[in-house]
């Protein structure tokens, strides 16, 4: 199809126009470029003056076998728990497009800010980020001072994965993200250990949990009848990714005790293999008396 075939086709020159005035004055900008727009369908039609000229590629197919212009690291792999099971994440930050332009990118942790970068990148370039700590992530992207879009990344498992961030001749943000299909190894109960100290008068029952050096913590104070207890394991099961621990006591002396109500600071310490389990409940039973102190999701 011709030129002039072509213009009939979407309206007649007037129409064409119309479309390359979208969002502001046709032409060039106050530095002499054309717009955005302009560059757009005039890559667009090339070819269709003469039937003999091969046309651009159009975009949208990355240019995998090159090298990034830039690579960016946020953090290290120190102190990441499983790191086996929580692999690094790489994200591509590709301007596909036939100018240079600058580009601006934010990285936050939650509501962290903890990378912010403004680049000129050139025709075509891509920019390279490994995510190093595991975590949800959101990557907000600024083309040329305006705002873009945000891609969030996340699910860090065993699993390589890397995320592409287009950015289109429009200036449009879109990303795509290929991921390796290895099932990943769930928490596995290695070891249970529990430290006590000695009962004392009081009435205070309570258990904390938190998750730390690959092992599940949870500390507590379990109510006896006087304070010549000390608190024992009764049970550790993990079901369906659920660790279940019941702390119980047992009497530390059979000689005549003070009497009053006890209670029996303990620590009790679950190791894991491959990851942490998703939930916590923790009971206490001492002399049939069965309580639960908490059920929560492991943070």
């Amino acid at each position: 199809m011709r030129r002039r075939q072509l213009l009939t086709a979407i309206g007649g020159t007037a129409s064409l126009a119309a479309v390359g005035s979208v969002g502001g004055a046709r032409g060039r900008d106050a530095t002499g470029r054309l717009d955005a727009r302009r560059r757009y369908y005039r890559r667009r039609f090339r070819g269709f003056d003469d039937p003999e000229t091969e046309t651009r590629p159009q975009g949208g197919v990355f240019p995998e076998g090159k090298t990034p212009f830039a690579r960016v690291t946020l953090g290290t792999r120190d102190g990441v728990d499983f790191p086996e099971n929580q692999t690094a994440r790489t994200v591509r930050l590709w301007n596909d497009s036939e100018e240079t332009r600058t580009i601006g990118y934010r990285i936050r942790d939650g509501a962290q800010l903890r990378l912010w970068q403004i680049r000129e990148f050139p025709a075509g370039g891509w920019l390279e980020i490994t995510l190093n700590q595991p975590t949800d992530y959101v990557v907000a992207v600024d083309v040329e001072g305006a705002f873009g879009g945000e891609v969030e990344v996340g699910a860090f498992d065993c699993n390589v994965a890397t995320t592409t961030i287009r950015v289109d001749d429009l200036g449009t943000v879109s990303s795509t993200t290929k991921s390796t299909l290895i099932g990943c190894p769930g928490a596995e109960l290695v070891e249970t250990t529990l430290s006590a100290e000695s009962g004392r008068c009081g009435t205070l029952e309570d258990a904390d949990v938190i998750r730390e050096d690959e092992a599940v913590v949870v500390d507590g104070l379990v109510l006896t009848p006087n304070p010549c207890y000390t608190a024992k394991v009764v049970e550790t099961r993990l079901e369906d990714d659920v660790l279940h621990v019941t702390i119980g006591a047992e009497k530390s002396t059979d000689v005549a005790c003070i009497q009053c109500v006890g209670h029996v600071p303990y620590q009790s310490r679950m190791r894991f293999r491959n990851a942490y389990p998703r939930r916590v409940v923790v009971d206490h039973e001492v002399n049939g008396r069965r309580t639960r102190m908490l059920d929560t999701e492991l943070v």
